[in-house]
């Protein structure tokens, strides 16, 4: 697996675990995951990605309760104009681990391919403890930043929504403020201004292996 995928895994997991969330996801119409992140692709391709990701896990796995797709540099064959590669990373709440892929071709319907060499960290536990509603907290990003281990309020979190790959907390230790603005949302600001907005993940989860 190229060494370019490897820094972006976003890792998952599941369930139990001290401190559950304090409300469960509002459900999704089936197939749809409850989390989905688009990292520097626009939400039209980043939905569609999303969509054939779904469509390619197996039947009988159940419904995947985050997607996070991120582009990545597409300057030399087979890519080209309309053409877009970068990888997605699906995460359940039962435990399993996170499946990888890596996609390539037209924006509107990239081929998938499964990175079968991902390395997770195995199942991890939040340890953090739990926080006031709407009061920020002072937080400080791990050295891979959001998307590594982001663990606050008894839980862990996940970006959620459009997100810029130009932002250093993306991959690197930021310090800023934690706010629970919902029972299961959280903003991370530094610098004065909102950085992210964060899905809390309804259990412990598995991390990609962070250099």
């Amino acid at each position: 697996m190229s060494r370019r995928f490897l820094p972006t895994i976003v890792l998952a997991g599941l369930l139990a675990g001290a401190c559950a969330p304090t409300a469960e996801p509002t459900p999704e119409p089936p197939g749809v995951p409850q989390i989905v992140a688009c990292l520097d692709i626009d939400p039209g391709p980043c939905n569609a990605i999303v969509l054939q990701v779904a469509a390619a896990l197996p039947a009988a796995g159940g419904q995947p309760v985050s997607v996070q797709v991120q582009l990545a540099a597409c300057d030399a064959p087979p890519c080209g104009p309309g053409m877009v590669t970068g990888q997605a990373t699906v995460e359940w709440a039962d435990g399993r681990e996170p499946v990888l892929f890596r996609f390539l071709g037209p924006a509107a319907a990239p081929e998938l391919e499964v990175v079968e060499d991902a390395r997770w960290s195995g199942v991890v536990q939040p340890t953090s403890q739990r926080v006031a509603p709407g009061v920020p907290v002072p937080y400080t990003l791990g050295h891979c930043g959001l998307q590594h281990v982001v663990d606050f309020d008894g839980s862990f979190w996940v970006p959620i929504g459009d997100l810029d790959l130009s932002n250093p907390a993306i991959f690197n230790a930021v310090e800023g403020t934690m706010q629970l603005t919902a029972p299961n949302r959280a903003q991370f600001a530094s610098g004065g201004r909102i950085i992210a907005t964060l899905a809390r993940f309804p259990g412990p989860k598995h991390f990609w292996l962070c250099d």
